[in-house]
């Protein structure tokens, strides 16, 4: 019986943990646009899946040059996200005292040869960065 018992609890934890794991990274895909609050990075309507990223978060910026024509824009304090992806023609600017730390991954990398890059671990304060 403490077998079972034992087999049973290991494997619950064994499950659990598998599928944190599993949940723990998401996209945030940015769209802006948000009435007088297009380019704010924390208004949640501003962002794909209706709320601000976090450090699970992988970054997506799209090109929205035909759409809202927003880009975000970080206005203070200290943001944490995963990962960074932007699209050609876009930018992300922080102002201030803002900073983005992100987490994963070496240096700048491009997504693909024509689509755009991605910055991981690292931090970017007080700067515009745009992919032409």
């Amino acid at each position: 019986m403490k077998n079972a018992s034992f087999f049973f609890a290991t494997t619950i934890l064994v499950l659990f943990g598998f599928q944190t794991s599993l949940s723990a990274q998401r996209t945030a895909t940015w769209k802006g646009g948000t009435p007088g609050r297009s380019t704010d990075w924390n208004c949640p309507t501003n962002w794909k899946e209706g709320r601000v990223p976090d450090e699970f978060s992988s970054v997506v910026i799209p090109d929205v040059s035909t759409s809202t024509f927003s880009y975000p824009v970080i206005h203070k304090g200290t943001v944490e996200i995963f990962s960074l992806e932007c699209s050609s023609n876009v930018s992300l600017t922080t102002q201030g005292n803002a900073r983005v730390i992100i987490l994963n991954a070496p240096a700048w990398q491009p997504v693909d040869q024509n689509a755009g890059l991605a910055y991981s671990k690292g931090s970017v304060d007080s700067k515009t960065i745009a992919r032409n």
